[in-house]
């Protein structure tokens, strides 16, 4: 299997050390507040703060790096990351505090959007489902070694010294980001990329402005690349000057009557039958949401309640997280590969349909281990359910990412990117507070029983999202 442009380790690596920083607040921080004298409420409220602060702001950040290059946003995000860790290590104030959770939540909203649109841009098309399972597989990792490292932390080093470690370690990836390629791949099929400038906003600048009103001549138009993307969304406006480089082809078969040759459809149409984006439609499919919030309801569930059921089961909460956080992290490579492969280059035009099978499989895994919970199997089980449970989550979170933002046009992968995160989030936030109250209200098997009918929600919403119309394999 060929290794991935070096750029996109490198991406990864920022990733991976911002979400050990971010993790090791998902322990420590909470230890360092009550140790202060905080309350439960304070404390609590100001834990999903940052979550609730990076869903207000992710919308602005991903529009504004579509605009602008996500490499800028990257490093702006770390930045922040860094501001925050810094004002919680100086003062206790809670005003401060408050200030601290909301620059957290200004890297988290600007970091996951991103990191997500630099790997799509800097990996081939034959290999962008792949790259894109990377940023899952940082995510996992820096949970999996920053819960651990942030505990251990705060009892060796105490609240300064585990505040110094976490901007210690988001300094890291500034500078990682900072001394990281400028430039990413030039997407032919990118409509916004026929506009001056636009290669420079690309690369990781503000663009352009252009000159006078003219496009570029025919001549100017560069051929495109092998496997570089999405075909074009449409014709440039007139006041371009340019023809659409199809329309200056011949017929390109004696089964093609109309004279230009069929170009492969985004992912997004293909997940809408063909339909292209409108101004004021969302970013992406409703489907995508629906199985977005899914996912971050069986998640969050799995990262958050789990150890209150290790209590009253009497299993080993740490081993069962770290099982789970290592099969998510196999399945979502396995799955980018699989995908890569079977999509064969054409991703754009593959990825959907090749996507729609692993969302089945993936959500119906997740029914599986959610009803091998809930069925109250012997403790030995739960390591099991478990496994299967992960394998699920790591394959269904995989392709949607890579059909929601792998497969969107270039210069709206960030919105794509920001608005899957964001359902997302909702579903961890809005499903702990329902989970919160069946399992107050009833038990445990309960809890378990409504996540396996989301585990299969999402299959059946997989299974009725609109297949690819007459248009999906090209279009006039």
């Amino acid at each position: 299997m060929a290794l991935l442009p070096a750029a996109v380790y490198v991406i990864a690596a920022v990733a991976w050390l911002y979400f050990i920083s971010l993790d090791m607040l998902a322990t420590g921080l909470p230890l360092a507040l009550a140790a202060g004298g905080a309350g439960e409420g304070w404390i609590g409220f100001l834990v999903g703060w940052m979550g609730l602060s990076a869903m207000l702001q992710r919308p602005f950040l991903a529009a504004w790096g579509d605009r602008r290059g996500h490499r800028p946003l990257l490093v702006a995000s770390l930045g922040a990351g860094l501001a925050g860790a810094l004002l919680f290590a100086v003062s206790r104030n809670p005003a401060a505090e408050l200030a601290a959770r909301t620059l957290q939540g200004t890297s988290l909203a600007g970091l996951v959007v991103s990191s997500q649109a630099l790997m799509a841009a800097l990996a081939p098309p034959a290999q962008r489902a792949r790259a894109l399972a990377l940023q899952g597989l940082a995510d996992t990792g820096g949970v999996l070694a920053g819960t651990n490292l942030g505990e251990w932390a705060w009892h060796h080093l105490g609240r300064t010294g585990l505040f110094a470690g976490t901007a210690a370690v988001v300094a890291m990836a500034l500078a990682l980001a900072l001394a990281g390629p400028a430039r990413t791949r030039r997407e032919p099929g990118n409509p916004a990329a026929r506009r001056p400038g636009h290669g420079a906003a690309a690369a990781g600048g503000p663009p352009v402005p252009a000159v006078g009103g003219a496009g570029p001549s025919p001549r100017a138009q560069p051929a495109p690349e092998a496997n570089a993307g999405a075909g074009p969304e449409g014709p440039p406006s007139p006041a371009a000057g340019t023809a659409h480089p199809a329309a200056m082809a011949g017929p390109a078969s004696t089964r093609d009557p109309r004279g230009a040759p069929a170009v492969p459809a985004t992912a997004q149409e293909v997940a809408t039958g063909g339909a292209p984006h409108r101004a004021g439609r969302l970013p992406l499919p409703g489907s995508f949401l629906v199985l977005g919030t899914l996912t971050g309801m069986i998640f969050g569930a799995a990262l958050n309640l789990t150890v209150l059921h290790a209590q009253g089961a009497g299993f080993w909460a740490g081993g069962w997280l770290a099982l789970f956080a290592l099969v998510a992290m196999g399945a979502r490579y396995a799955a980018g590969s699989w995908l890569d492969r079977r999509a064969g280059g054409g991703l754009e035009a593959a990825a959907p349909s090749l996507a729609h099978r692993l969302l089945v499989l993936g959500f119906g895994l997740m029914a599986a281990g959610e009803g091998a919970l809930a069925a109250a199997a012997p403790v030995t089980a739960v390591y099991g359910a478990a496994a299967v449970l992960a394998a699920g989550y790591g394959i269904a979170h995989t392709a949607l990412v890579t059909a929601a933002v792998g497969g969107a046009p270039a210069h709206r992968r960030g919105l794509a990117a920001g608005w899957l995160a964001n359902a997302i989030d909702l579903g961890v936030g809005a499903g702990l507070a329902v989970l919160g109250w069946i399992l107050e209200t009833w038990s445990f098997s309960v809890m378990y029983g409504v996540l396996a009918g989301a585990g299969i929600l999402g299959m059946v919403t997989a299974l009725l999202a609109r297949r690819p119309g007459p248009r999906a394999a090209g279009r006039p």
